[in-house]
């Protein structure tokens, strides 16, 4: 008689939880750059991040912002790899670092770092990934100024005329 209780017990809560609807983010490998991968979830916090820095890329249907976070993810990725090709590690100074996630909540429109806090709150967005992203577009640049400037010539007096 335990056992028939128990079966019908396990029965029964068997049906309850068949019964919830499970609302999980499945998180799969989709993209491998050299021991760099991205993810299924890497996009979707990418989709937030890109919409968090540009209104106009909340509009864009599904479909487009997934490719548009998926070749943006590539991209950081292997500006990542060169970066560490050439730099030590990716860091950059703390102030500088400061005055440039300024000018980007500015640029947003925001006035103050805890509102800025609290708008990528609202995005599911983390400071680290922000500062990450800054840090590695600040390298890059440098990156590219070191191997190109050499190349560029600016004459002054064709500016001057124009």
């Amino acid at each position: 008689m335990k056992s028939f209780k128990f079966i019908i017990i396990l029965f029964i809560n068997f049906c309850l939880v068949a019964n919830i609807k499970a609302n999980a983010l499945e998180n799969k490998i989709l993209i491998k750059i050299n021991n760099n991968i991205v993810t299924s979830i890497d996009i979707f916090n990418e989709v937030n991040y890109l919409a968090l820095s540009n209104k106009n890329f909340r509009e864009i249907d599904d479909f487009k912002s997934y490719q548009i976070a998926k070749n943006s993810l590539i991209k950081q990725n292997i500006q990542e790899i060169e970066i560490l090709k050439n730099f030590k590690e990716l860091k950059i100074d703390n102030k500088y670092y400061e005055n440039l996630i300024k000018n980007y909540y500015k640029k947003l429109g925001l006035d103050s770092y805890a509102e800025f806090n609290d708008y990528i709150e609202q995005y599911n967005v983390d400071i680290n990934t922000i500062k990450k992203k800054i840090t590695i577009e600040v390298l890059w640049n440098q990156l590219i100024y070191r191997k190109f400037s050499s190349n560029v010539k600016i004459d002054k007096e064709e500016i001057k005329k124009n």
